[in-house]
């Protein structure tokens, strides 16, 4: 093997920086700002880890890797279109149960400032390339209470599913071998190996 060994000794070794969140997690967050896209009757909603040890985390991920578009994990994309009502009222009640104070009335601006739980899940997407990777991205609310009580249930980790494995058949006339072909020694020498 031929490398430079000059460059290999005067360089630094470089680790993988882990950035963002890498398994399913919920944590306590604080909504950050929320934007009406009401064409499509949906809300985005911007937050941030609000406690623990990853608080800030979005804001972090944000300025060191997002060049100022807010780290794809700290946005909450929710639908008010009456198909999917039920996903929107999930997430008002989870704001409602951790803000005692806080009651909805249609002025979405009012949930700036809330904090809530966050439950973060694996998703599947497929990039610009055509390749499919997993993503943690925001599943769902839930409240606060029911954090801290250990009430919330995290979504299972994701299986590829559209990966598809290749299908191997063997030859026409190959047998598989028996138990019996596999235990045996194999004798070999060193002048019939090829290196």
């Amino acid at each position: 093997m031929y490398y430079n060994k000059d460059l290999y000794k005067t360089t630094e070794a470089t680790t993988k920086k882990v950035i963002g969140l890498e398994v399913p997690t919920a944590e306590i967050v604080r909504i950050y700002s929320v934007k009406d896209l009401a064409e499509y009757k949906r809300l985005e909603v911007t937050f941030d880890i609000h406690e623990g040890q990853d608080r800030g985390l979005f804001d972090r991920c944000t300025k060191e890797r997002n060049n100022g578009k807010w780290w794809y994990q700290g946005i909450y994309s929710v639908s008010y279109d009456d198909k999917y009502m039920s996903s929107f009222k999930a997430f008002i009640t989870a704001l409602e149960d951790s803000n005692p104070r806080f009651k909805f009335d249609g002025d979405e601006n009012r949930i700036v400032g809330l904090i809530a739980c966050c439950v973060f899940g694996e998703v599947e997407e497929t990039m610009k390339d055509g390749t499919n990777i997993v993503l943690v991205k925001p599943r769902w609310f839930r409240s606060v209470q029911a954090y801290r009580e250990g009430k919330v249930d995290l979504p299972k980790r994701y299986v590829k599913k559209s990966v598809k494995q290749p299908v191997y058949q063997a030859a026409p006339n190959y047998q598989q071998p028996t138990q019996q072909q596999y235990n045996q020694d194999i004798n070999i020498s060193d002048d019939d190996l090829p290196f």
